[in-house]
């Protein structure tokens, strides 16, 4: 396994590497180095990324430093721990919070209570994350006793979203009463009086979203018709 000094002298290898030819050595060595290495070069990753946000074509680079991480995390769930402890350094932390939910999957309650903790602490820091950061939390499996840190940002994020963002919004939370995660009264009456004064093109996004979603769970139809 690759310790610290080791991780160092990676991350020095890559310092004078554009970003996106880091992500190529890293897609490499995931698929070449033993097991117990790639925990660390997830380490060394979240590194570099926390590093180059001035770099051209960083966003880009990002997506694929995600897919590598998701890639890692698939086999190491503490990978999450890595990912969680970088969040609130990344210029940009959307991708991030996007693949939290498949390296959550099999991770122990305290590591998702954990998880929505560092969540909650983006959002208060970047508001403009709470749309990723709420999907994501609906995709993992909340225990019940956080249920309501997830309703109370629902309610923020209805109320400070801009308005061409809730269809999206609506579709998520309708969503989120298929798992039994929220008030599902409160919040489907919420949803109808946000929605009742929406724009005509906007409203019939929303309507797309119902139908997408409620034919698929009952939980959701009896709560929202």
């Amino acid at each position: 396994m690759l310790g610290t000094d080791q991780r160092d002298d990676l991350t020095s290898g890559w310092k004078f590497l554009e970003l996106s030819a880091i992500v190529q050595n890293a897609e490499f060595l995931v698929k070449n180095c033993a097991d117990g290495q790639s925990f660390e070069l997830v380490e060394a990753l979240m590194e570099v990324v926390s590093e180059r946000g001035d770099e051209d074509g960083y966003d880009d680079s990002l997506e694929a430093v995600a897919g590598v991480i998701r890639e890692v995390g698939s086999v190491f769930p503490n990978v999450a721990l890595v990912v969680l402890t970088h969040l609130p350094t990344l210029p940009n932390a959307q991708p991030f919070i996007e693949i939290l939910p498949s390296l959550l999957v099999m991770a122990p309650v305290s590591l998702v209570q954990e998880a929505v903790e560092q969540l909650r602490e983006v959002v208060e820091s970047d508001n403009r994350l709470i749309l990723h950061v709420i999907s994501a939390m609906v995709d993992m499996t909340l225990p019940k006793k956080m249920a309501s840190e997830l309703a109370k940002m629902a309610e923020v994020a209805i109320s400070v979203a801009d308005e061409e963002d809730l269809p999206m919004l609506f579709r998520t939370l309708i969503k989120s009463l298929g798992y039994g995660q929220m008030d599902g009264d409160h919040m489907s009456s919420r949803i109808r009086s946000e929605a009742a004064v929406l724009p005509r093109d906007l409203l019939s996004l929303v309507v797309e979203s119902l139908w997408e979603v409620l034919p698929s769970s009952w939980r959701a139809s009896n709560d929202f018709l």
